[in-house]
């Protein structure tokens, strides 16, 4: 929302005013703290035309925020120059053009949780749509360094106080952010952060869990590992910290998914594909005994073949049937990648483990061969862990009911029935040929 006329005259007047300070007219802390406090409230609203999103503001509110001490009234400074970059972007170009990123940097290794949460959240919200080489305050100014000393001071933390401080959690909150866009546009300075993935671990699983699990800190931890290795190369053995990050991970998955025949969690399209890259990750660094508990965890089990698969109240059939919800593409494709890495990436075994109606799909759209046996109807069989069962649904033959559903029914019955099915699908497919016409920009917008 664009400020009055009158609004911007104010606001002018106490840059010029805090400007003048800078330049050595004497402003009480008491009258420069009033100023802050007032462009703090403006900073809520702004327009790209505000004088606040000018390089000579964004220079005065860094100089009160850099250059005085760690005061109250530097650190309102600092907010409102991280609400000017959140809502005005091209200031955050001006504020890496004026070199202030090491200025930032220097602060996320504070004692302060305050002071780590803003320069967190100034350097956060500069990797997004700038040109500026992070890859300078990596090699020049001991960014890495920083970030890695403050995530053990968090890890260091008894848990309680960890979570009773709303900077605290904050500041962590921030500053793995910024660890995961770092380590996503940088791969190759990923090495860098390497000494943070104990206290990540360490912190996942020391801080206790939300109700839904998948909330903040603990999904930015989750974030946080993705991009890091988890059993560095060399490495003498595996790391100590793998086996219960692997069960700490299956714990949250399995809160994270409720048990309901269908339904699927709020949010799960963007909360539950990170747990699921974490533990695609876990599985194919991890050793054979990770391996083992990660597919007797995911996979069904001889107890879940006892119905067609999907129908049990266990993770592995509430992951099949997410694997079906056509409206969240993103979480529905990192089940099955997770399944299929599980499967050894062999179409014939993920059929196998997951029946075909589940597997039938992802192999189609991912161009895989769909397996010969399962094509002639399913006539082949197939053997799981030296169980006979039907591959079209997963369940054991000697557990399939082989009653006709039919039986007792008269001829007229029948009839009814199929015209039923014939009415319902001749609905589905003008739903369907109508949905198809309808215009590019109307189809993104549903």
């Amino acid at each position: 929302m664009a400020a009055s006329e009158g609004e911007t005259v104010d606001i002018q007047a106490l840059l010029n005013e805090l400007h003048a300070g800078k330049q050595g007219t004497k402003v009480s802390a008491t009258r420069k703290g009033a100023i802050l406090d007032q462009i703090k409230l403006h900073t809520r609203t702004l327009s790209s035309s505000d004088p606040l999103c000018s390089k000579s503001a964004i220079e005065t509110l860094s100089h009160l925020g850099f250059e005085d001490d760690t005061t109250d009234a530097s650190r309102v400074a600092l907010k409102c120059l991280a609400n000017v970059l959140l809502l005005a972007p091209p200031t955050r170009q001006i504020f890496l053009d004026l070199d202030l990123a090491p200025r930032a940097v220097s602060r996320i290794g504070s004692e302060s949780s305050e002071d780590e949460f803003l320069a967190s959240r100034l350097l956060l919200l500069s990797t997004y749509e700038t040109t500026y080489d992070f890859g300078i305050v990596f090699t020049e100014h001991d960014l890495a360094q920083n970030m890695n000393r403050s995530l053990k001071k968090h890890s260091e933390r008894p848990a309680s106080t960890e979570i009773e401080d709303q900077y605290t959690i904050m500041a962590l909150s921030e500053t793995l952010k910024l660890l995961y866009n770092l380590t996503a546009a940088y791969p190759g300075r990923a090495s860098l952060l390497q000494d943070s993935v104990d206290a990540i671990i360490n912190l996942l699983m020391c801080l206790p869990l939300a109700t839904p699990p998948l909330q903040p800190p603990t999904s930015h931890l989750i974030a946080a590992l993705i991009n890091l290795d988890l059993v560095p190369e060399p490495a003498p053995s595996t790391p100590n910290n793998l086996t219960p990050l692997t069960k700490r991970a299956v714990e949250i998955l399995k809160l994270a998914i409720p048990s309901a025949p269908i339904s699927v969690p709020p949010n799960a399209e963007n909360s539950i594909p990170p747990l699921l890259a974490l533990l695609h990750k876990i599985y194919s660094q991890g050793p054979e005994p990770i391996r083992s508990f990660l597919k007797e965890s995911l996979l069904p089990s001889a107890s879940d073949r006892a119905l067609p698969l999907g129908q049990t109240p266990t993770l592995p059939s509430s992951l099949l049937r997410l694997s079906t919800t056509a409206r969240s593409p993103i979480l529905r494709d990192s089940i099955l990648n997770l399944l299929f890495e599980l499967s050894g990436q062999d179409p014939t075994k993920l059929t196998q483990n997951i029946g075909f109606g589940y597997a039938s799909g992802y192999l189609w759209r991912n161009g895989m061969e769909i397996p010969t046996g399962v094509v002639r109807g399913g006539d082949e069989g197939g053997s799981v862990d030296g169980l006979d069962i039907n591959p079209i649904t997963g369940q054991r033959r000697d557990a399939e009911d082989e009653s006709d559903p039919m039986e007792g029914w008269t001829d007229e019955e029948k009839e009814r029935e199929a015209e039923k099915l014939f009415v319902l699908f001749e609905r589905f497919t003008t739903h369907f040929r109508s949905s198809s016409e309808r215009s590019p920009y109307v189809l993104q917008r549903c």
